[in-house]
């Protein structure tokens, strides 16, 4: 395989600040979750996604136009300052406001959204084309092993181990040592260490690209119109993307801000329990990377990400319906393996299908969708009607019937979107 060392680095770096990163955006909702003060996270996580607005596109020409690793250079020394200026802050005072916390939020939440579509970008440019599948479906791997990690790092250091019995994966667990729980600045400090780590990691990497890729010496907005002008060439293209990021949009809820609330408040248990449920969804995305590509053989893409979405709603019905931990559990391994299956998927698809002069733009068209439909949602799930232990869950069932509409859509997209079987 050409570039082999230069794709193990990439792997190697993001999965290491993966790890801590992933503790950190568990431990800031359970701690505005855990001081009853989740409408302002929703107010948080809404500002985020309005920053996001204005930011995913200029990202996405970004990833078009500069070289992809100086952009990865870029982000994780900006990611590190703030993150570490806030632990040092934190530290030395003893405690950290609420607005400080907010501010890590909304600095990794906003490097998501150059991240993702620079890492795919990257390795579609630097993969040769018939490895395309199996270099998305170890994406995946790698990054929901590093997620996992953190879950279980986070049911530790979020409530700590005592000597004898205590909780840990929803289990009762004898120990014979005492970890004290971590505060949220010491989580932020190894957080700012490990993107010092994949930051020295990057810089070591070198690659030849596979792909070509054209200088455009036009204005920013005639970049920007580029992908949204591709896509209204490749209309099923465009609605399958759009149709498909919703399994993924609802999720991103769940794991960043209703988990949170719905194990405080529906189950009425501890961050352990949080974690814990978070690490399962992991491990669960972490079976779909190495299963998917078999489970669904055949090249009917739409069709196989209609059955994904159909699954994921009806496990958030029955999340409405019940409390009980061990179901959220099941649950989050089940949302983990249909969300993760349908990114295989769909990058896949896209890998085969978009230019690489554009991949970037294209993308930011799709997060774009994505933002306004996960707004939408933040904007009345952090309404005063659904902070109550007896509304709450009611945020599921919305999420489950927008779901199944969109399932409708993909399987009426199926004729039209399916992989070449040489790559499928």
């Amino acid at each position: 395989m050409k570039n082999f060392q230069a794709i193990v680095l990439l792997f190697l770096a993001n999965t290491i600040s993966g790890v801590a990163q992933g503790i950190s955006m568990i431990a800031i909702p359970w701690h505005f979750s855990q001081n009853g003060d989740m409408t302002r996270f929703g107010v948080v996580y809404g500002i985020s996604s309005l920053i996001s607005l204005f930011w995913v596109p200029y990202s996405g020409t970004l990833v078009d136009r500069f070289n992809r690793k100086n952009i990865f250079l870029v982000i994780t020394g900006i990611s590190g300052a703030v993150v570490l200026g806030v632990a040092s802050w934190g530290i030395n005072q003893g405690t950290l406001s609420w607005w400080l916390i907010a501010s890590v939020f909304l600095v990794t939440f906003s490097i998501y959204n150059i991240h993702f579509p620079n890492l795919y970008a990257f390795m579609q440019e630097i993969t040769e084309r018939k490895y395309y599948g199996k270099i998305s479906s170890y994406l995946e791997v790698f990054n929901q092993l590093a997620a996992a990690l953190a879950g279980a790092f986070a049911a530790l250091l979020l409530s700590g181990v005592d000597l004898g019995q205590s909780p840990f994966l929803g289990l009762p667990i004898k120990s014979p040592i005492q970890i004290n729980a971590w505060s949220i600045q010491e989580i932020f400090l190894m957080d700012g260490i490990t993107y010092i780590i994949s930051f020295l990691i990057i810089s070591r990497i070198r690659f030849i690209p596979l792909t070509t890729r054209s200088t455009e010496n036009v204005k920013l907005w005639t970049r920007i119109k580029t992908g949204w002008n591709w896509l209204q060439e490749h209309k099923k293209i465009f609605q399958f993307g759009v149709s498909s990021y919703f399994l993924f949009g609802t999720v991103m809820l769940v794991s960043f801000y209703l988990c949170a609330s719905y194990v405080k408040l529906h189950l009425d248990m501890e961050g352990d329990t949080y974690a814990t449920a978070e690490m399962f969804y992991s491990l669960g995305a972490l079976c779909a990377g190495l299963s998917i590509r078999y489970i669904f053989r055949n090249n009917k893409t739409a069709l196989n990400i209609a059955i994904l979405t159909f699954i994921n709603a009806s496990f958030y019905i029955t999340l409405y319906f019940f409390q009980s931990a061990s179901l959220l559990f099941v649950s989050m391994i089940i949302l983990g393996l249909t969300n993760a299956g349908t990114r295989i998927l769909r990058v896949s698809y896209l890998f085969e299908t978009v230019p690489n002069q554009f991949y970037g733009r294209v993308n930011a068209v799709f997060f774009l969708s994505l933002l306004v439909f996960r707004s939408l949602l933040i904007a009345a799930f952090a309404l005063p009607f659904f902070q109550t232990s007896e509304r709450f869950a009611s945020s599921y069932l919305i999420m489950g019937a927008i779901l199944i509409l969109a399932c409708i859509k993909l399987i009426s997209l199926s004729p039209h979107i399916q992989m070449n079987k040489k790559q499928s």
